[in-house]
């Protein structure tokens, strides 16, 4: 069995994370976005709760078969560590392939992972290009696929940034549903 996973924030979950699970369609037996209870390498913690990003994950991948959300790290204590969610995921899915999805710009600084070495034991790198002009050389010598032509330049941070703003173009960047659920939730404004 082939499991993908990708792992965030998702505050807002947007096109950019709905697209690498897209991206990946065909090479997976099931997919898992896995939401963060808070990032050890983040200073604040997510805005909308966790409740409310699971939502917003469920309203982006409804369509999408054999994805799923895993709420493995939103019943862990903070902070969120991938070794610890890599743990996780070989005790529920023994004998799975595991490939971790990521952005190019967290290869850059992989080194500062908790158990990064143990990561790159237990994992398979799937790298995602974030936006043009992004040259990433990885901190560490470390075998991985980098996926080239995916380019989403957009992050949650820019997203929240334009919800805030009223900027009615942050639609744009995401699923219609996860739009309508933050408009009707006044979430970010």
């Amino acid at each position: 069995m082939k499991l993908f996973f990708l792992g965030g924030s998702f505050d807002p979950p947007h096109l950019g994370h709905l697209a690498m699970a897209e991206r990946c369609a065909g090479r997976y037996d099931k997919f898992l976005f896995i939401p963060a209870k808070r990032s050890p390498l983040k200073t604040s913690a997510p805005v909308a709760d966790d409740s409310q990003r699971v939502r917003m994950l469920e309203l982006m991948v409804a369509h999408l078969p054999h994805c799923s959300i895993d709420r493995y790290e939103l019943q862990a204590a903070a902070p969120s560590y991938t070794l610890d969610t890599v743990q996780h995921l070989q005790r529920t899915y023994n004998f799975a392939e595991l490939h971790l999805l990521i952005g190019a710009d967290q290869l850059a600084t992989f080194d500062q992972w908790y158990g990064y070495q143990q990561i790159l034991e237990s994992v398979k790198l799937v790298c995602f290009h974030r936006g043009s002009g992004t040259n990433i050389s990885p901190a560490i010598s470390v075998n991985f696929e980098m996926i080239e032509d995916f380019h989403w330049g957009q992050s949650s941070t820019a997203i929240r940034n334009k919800l805030k703003a009223g900027d009615s173009s942050a639609a744009d960047d995401l699923h219609p549903a996860v739009y309508h659920y933050i408009i009707e939730q006044k979430l970010y404004s």
